[in-house]
Formats: C-alpha cells, sequence, structure tokens
C-alpha cells in the first residue's frame, strides 16, 4: 500500500489495518471483484458514490482524506486463479473506461508475476525441508554409527548426548534409566550440567 503523496503514509497505514476483506464482504468492490474475477470501477469516488467502495464510516472517512476522486479494483488473476485484488486510486482526475484497458493489462502482469513469486517461494521452502531432512539424516547416521560401538550405558548416553546434544542443538542433555526396582530414574549421563 503506497500514496504518491509521502505525508499520507499514515493515513494508508490505518487504511490497511481497517481492511480484512472477504469475498463473502458483498458491498465492497474488491470483494466483488474476487468473485467475478471482473474489474470493478468507481469513476468518481465523492459523496454518495464512495460508499460503495469503503466498507463503514471511518473508512470512508479516510477514502476522503487520501484525496481519492476514483478508484479501480482489479483481480489479480493467474493459471486460472484469483490470487488478490489490486487497487488504484486517482487523486488528479477521474479513471475513464480506456484506462481500464491498461490498468486490466496491467494487473495480469503483476499476478503472473505474484504467483511465479509464490512459485519460487514454495521451491524454497521444499529445498529447505529437503536439507533439513539430509542433515537430520547425516546426524542421525553419526549417532547410529557412534551406538555400534557403545557396549555399556555409560558409552551409550555419552555417544547418544555426545552427540544428540549438538545434534539438536539443545543447551544441555540428560540420560536416564530406571533402576531394578522400577521406580527410581538414575543418571546415565549428562552433557552441559554444571558438575556437582
Amino acid at each position: 500500500a503506497a500514496h504518491v503523496d509521502r505525508k499520507q503514509q499514515d493515513a494508508i497505514r490505518v487504511l490497511r489495518g481497517q481492511l480484512p476483506i472477504t469475498r463473502d464482504d458483498a458491498g465492497h468492490p474488491a470483494a466483488k471483484a474476487i468473485r467475478t474475477g471482473k474489474p470493478q470501477v468507481r469513476y468518481q469516488v465523492s459523496g454518495g458514490g464512495s460508499q460503495g467502495a469503503t466498507l463503514n464510516d471511518a473508512h470512508l472517512r479516510l477514502a476522503a482524506q487520501l484525496g481519492a476522486r476514483s478508484a479501480v479494483f482489479l483481480p489479480l488473476v493467474a493459471r486460472g486463479r484469483v490470487l488478490g485484488v489490486l487497487t488504484l486510486g486517482q487523486v488528479e482526475h477521474r479513471y475513464a473506461p480506456g484506462d481500464v484497458i491498461f490498468l486490466q493489462e496491467f494487473a495480469r502482469r503483476a499476478a503472473l508475476a505474484l504467483d511465479n513469486a509464490g512459485l519460487y517461494e514454495a521451491e524454497q521452502r521444499e529445498r529447505r525441508a529437503a536439507e533439513e531432512a539430509a542433515d537430520r539424516a547425516r546426524r542421525l547416521q553419526i549417532v547410529t554409527a557412534a551406538l555400534s560401538s557403545a557396549v555399556t550405558p555409560a558409552q551409550v548416553a555419552d555417544a547418544v548426548l555426545g552427540q544428540g546434544v549438538d545434534a539438536l542443538e539443545a543447551i544441555v542433555g540428560v540420560m536416564t534409566r530406571l533402576t531394578e526396582d522400577g521406580y527410581t530414574l538414575e543418571i546415565v549421563g549428562s552433557r552441559g550440567l554444571a558438575p556437582g
């Protein structure tokens, strides 16, 4: 969200915070753009005409403060799916029908870029998840190798805690086991605890 006049940035922030628009907000043109996939144009945003472009009286006052004379709500459509809405307000003059054709093409390109950015983010998330899974598998292999030569409980604890505390980025680790009576835990080994 931005305004050509930097002095209006506070009003933009307030307006942005008041816009939990859903596709079911029947009277709002952005919601209608989402539902229909077609641009919604308010050639004149002033007086009674602005009511359909706002959610409530406070929103109406902010729109007036921003000085919008005309507004267009363009669905952002990529791969047959509406991703959102690009809302543009004009303060110098009113949008004309011919402007909407250009703005639709602008919105189409913005939607493709937004979709591509989403695909890139998804690919990066998948790559990070794969790297984390490979790192966990590598850590398990190290612990398994260390455990293969452990023959006493203390050696098991040493292998598990020696590798596990670092691998799990823990600051402390304690391995206990039940004593023969089945009620008491005894410490087999620890890492990160102060002695004593």
